[in-house]
């Protein structure tokens, strides 16, 4: 019977032809310290909701949560909808733009609505 770890090469094989090539490029193939994984990380192709679609076709379920950073989700459609609609406008003008200030005035509302 093979141990859990030849499953995982096994089941991965393609993931495994991908960390070896970032290998290559990367110090110990990542970008990021939260991806290091052994033997090798999975890579992912796609992600909606709560559900990660790795590039061998397999799904699993994203208890990571982009470390906070998705509280919605995985590509949310009210989200798409709107950073679709602006990035349509620019993505980095180097200059002040209203919506900052929109945006200030919504953070300062979340720290009076959970100010301990």
């Amino acid at each position: 019977m093979p141990t859990i770890l030849e499953r995982y090469h096994q089941q991965f094989q393609n993931h495994r032809n991908l960390a070896q090539q970032a290998n290559s490029i990367f110090p110990d193939g990542i970008t990021s310290d939260g991806r290091y994984t052994e033997p090798f990380p999975i890579y992912i192709q796609q992600a909606q909701g709560s559900k990660k679609t790795g590039i061998c076709g397999k799904e699993f379920i994203d208890y990571w949560g982009g470390n906070g950073a998705l509280l919605l989700g995985h590509n949310p459609p009210e989200i798409v909808a709107a950073v679709t609609q602006q990035i349509q406008n620019g993505t980095h003008y180097s200059a002040c733009h209203p919506l900052e200030i929109e945006w200030a005035n919504l953070v300062m509302e979340l720290d009076f609505k959970f100010n301990f």
